[in-house]
């Protein structure tokens, strides 16, 4: 418990040191908490938001600690203070922007497997149909592990072929020359 208590005090620490890079970065995680808000999904909008920021400020960090360009005296016109600020270097935006953007690859790889089997794919591909067609999943008939609809069609097998094999069945769809030339083939 102490060590985390270190590790937290060390954090606030780094943000009173750097509250510029603070706000750069709260305002990436706060446009991109407010985007996923626009799409009603509240948890994931927090989610992509609280990535954000973490991978944001630490990015703009490294940008001003391996290019640093020193610091500058900015006068409050209004106050007559003074105060000291440092100079941005001219790669944290692309930083932030890149962190932005690679903080949401990361939370959607973590939230959707990346190697989907096949099984897993035709079930959810059933489940979308269903929920599309508004359709109670045991309504759909499909040939197991595909994606082929067997509505109408029976469902054993055996019954199946004895459909197709019929009196007339499906040659009776054919012309009389294709039907004489599969008797000539079967050896009829």
């Amino acid at each position: 418990m102490a060590g985390g208590a270190r590790a937290f005090q060390g954090i606030l620490n780094l943000i009173k040191r750097n509250p510029d890079v603070v706000k750069d970065a709260g305002i990436s995680a706060a446009l991109t908490t407010g985007l996923g808000l626009l799409t009603g999904d509240v948890p994931g909008a927090l989610k992509y938001g609280a990535a954000d920021f973490a991978f944001s400020y630490p990015a703009t960090l490294a940008v001003r600690h391996l290019r640093p360009k020193g610091t500058k005296q900015v006068m409050d016109v209004a106050t007559g203070k003074v105060t000291t600020e440092p100079v941005r270097s001219s790669l944290e935006l692309p930083a932030n922007i890149s962190a932005s953007v690679l903080s949401g690859m990361a939370v959607s790889a973590l939230d959707s497997p990346a190697y989907m089997g096949q099984q897993q794919q035709v079930a959810q591909q059933i489940t979308q149909r269903s929920l599309v067609n508004q359709l109670p999943l045991q309504e759909q008939a499909l040939s197991p592990g595909t994606q082929f609809q067997m509505s109408g069609l029976p469902a054993d097998p055996r019954n199946f072929q004895n459909l197709l094999n019929q009196r007339g069945g499906w040659t009776q769809y054919l012309t009389p020359q294709d039907q004489a030339l599969i008797q000539q083939t079967l050896g009829g």
